[in-house]
């Protein structure tokens, strides 16, 4: 993978708030507050094209997924809200 990544032409790697949220989630110390630094080191690296599709919407489905985890009470909520939208 690495060796792809290098050929691919790709220099940017994960986010640090990404890593720092998964290294808190071992040590089971994550907050609500780390999720969303997570999440803005997501968007920040969508929104200057530091990261192809693929690793987005991994990135994406992660971030998603630790949401419904750590807010369980609005889950339900929010996934309405967004239906609503489309």
């Amino acid at each position: 993978m690495l060796f792809g990544n290098y050929y691919r032409g790709s220099f940017f790697g994960k986010s640090s708030a990404s890593v720092l949220y998964e290294l808190s989630v071992q040590l089971n110390k994550e907050t609500r507050d780390m999720l969303w630094w997570r999440v803005v080191g997501v968007t920040d690296r969508v929104i200057h094209n530091k990261t192809d599709d693929e690793e987005k919407n991994i990135e994406v489905e992660n971030c998603n997924k630790e949401v419904y985890r750590l807010v369980p009470d609005n889950s339900n909520n929010f996934q309405e809200q967004f239906n609503e939208l489309d």
